[in-house]
């Protein structure tokens, strides 16, 4: 059976030795009255909770929703091994500081937890990248809704310089800034705003790597206070493109006036905010012919060490970078709230889609052997069926055991109504 159908496919590694085979579905054995997944354990170690044969509910396919969170903690766990000094190697591995238990929750095909520490590194970190661009993609929803309330437009403007197989990230990224601010800088660029009632950006930073090496590009959500037609932009397009291409040139670089720089109306800024949250973090996502830097982390995680040298030189890169930046002011005009991206990580945007309780409190010790497991994303999938009963016996079979510690913290959950039902 292949993995993904169910979360317990295979042995089960980092669990003291044990390993969990599952018999696949419509193979019969003694005492098996249907064709659920049986699963038999091997060994005599502390992991034998269940008995001889528990029977587990397959994970809900198709579920794409719960099945790229737990691709997203498989990449975490890659991350960490490439990144071991680095922030993403400690996230979601430890409790929050002064907490002394991780909450399981889930329901309704979603699943999540509470409790834990996180790193809140959008570049590298494939669990926290997906919330703080969920969070971003929400906050510009609205500056792009006041901003039409205003009567204002907003184009999408992308720049980019010429790069070649072989180069460095940073010297790529350093070229585009420098290129960037000195376009954006002066009296050329006050006077050019002035004439097109340019009120304020919001400036987005990119990288995807492809055959011709590392290819950095800046999105530039461009608000003016006007409704701008198709002849004001191919001027505003020509401008751009002179004064980039002259500045970059300045910077030793070369843009080109055809594709350095592309300036699109209102519905490009709408199509491309709409898909923030989903560019960075699919693994599977791609930019043309390039492969975004997560795509890269998941060729590594299968043992590809060329994406695993070119994932760790962008991590190196993009160290210090902002992922998205809004000029001065203009999210005051707008009544936009931005959250820092630490704060902003700290969010699991499943929380906000309805009613889903918690359905384990898990031990600091306990936690630590499901991170051992390298099963914190597959015991999602499990919580997804809002079962109390089905993450434990999932639990059980990694050797976490339920005890009268947990049974304290999660009567003392039932009392305010917030653990799950018993069985789904």
């Amino acid at each position: 059976m292949h993995p993904d159908r169910c979360g317990v496919g295979g042995p089960a590694r980092g669990v003291g030795g044990q390993g969990v085979k599952v018999i696949g579905m419509g193979l019969r054995r003694r005492g098996q009255c249907d064709g659920s997944p049986l699963v038999q354990r091997r060994g005599n170690g502390d992991a034998a909770g269940l008995g001889t044969c528990t029977k587990l509910p397959t994970p809900p396919l198709p579920a794409p929703p719960i099945e790229s969170k737990r691709r997203r903690y498989v990449l975490l766990d890659a991350a960490a091994r490439l990144l071991p000094d680095a922030r993403v190697a400690d996230c979601s591995r430890f409790t929050q500081s002064g907490g002394d238990a991780v909450t399981v929750h889930g329901g309704e095909g979603r699943g999540w937890y509470s409790g834990l520490a996180v790193c809140g590194d959008v570049w590298t970190c494939p669990v926290c990248s997906v919330r703080i661009l969920t969070r971003r993609r929400g906050e510009l929803e609205a500056g792009l809704t006041a901003a039409r309330k205003r009567g204002w437009s907003v184009l999408l403007l992308t720049v980019t310089v010429r790069h070649h197989a072989g180069e460095g990230l940073p010297d790529v990224l350093r070229a585009l800034r420098e290129a960037w601010t000195k376009t954006r800088s002066g009296a050329p660029w006050s006077r050019f705003a002035a004439a097109h009632g340019v009120v304020g950006s919001v400036t987005a930073l990119e990288v995807t790597h492809g055959g011709e090496g590392w290819h950095p590009h800046r999105h530039i959500l461009l608000f003016l206070d006007h409704v701008v037609s198709k002849a004001e932009r191919e001027d505003m397009r020509a401008w751009l493109s002179e004064r980039f291409g002259t500045m970059a040139a300045r910077c030793g670089r070369y843009a080109s006036p055809d594709y350095g720089v592309d300036l699109r109306a209102n519905g490009a800024a709408v199509s491309y905010v709409s898909k923030l949250d989903a560019e960075l973090t699919a693994s599977e996502s791609k930019a043309g012919s390039g492969s975004t830097p997560f795509a890269l982390l998941a060729k590594a995680a299968t043992g590809d060490a060329v994406a695993a040298r070119l994932f760790t030189h962008y991590a190196g890169a993009m160290r210090g970078a902002q992922r998205l930046r809004w000029s001065r002011g203009l999210r005051e005009l707008l009544g936009v709230d931005v959250l820092e991206d630490a704060e902003a990580a700290s969010e699991d945007p499943d929380q906000d889609q309805g009613a889903a309780g918690p359905l384990a409190v898990l031990s600091r010790d306990q936690w630590a052997r499901v991170v051992r497991a390298g099963k914190r994303g597959e015991l999602l999938t499990f919580a997804a069926f809002g079962s109390r009963q089905v993450v434990w016996q999932y639990l059980s079979i990694l050797g976490v055991q339920r005890g009268s510690w947990n049974d304290d913290r999660e009567a003392a959950a039932d009392q305010v109504g917030e653990v799950g039902n018993e069985c789904a």
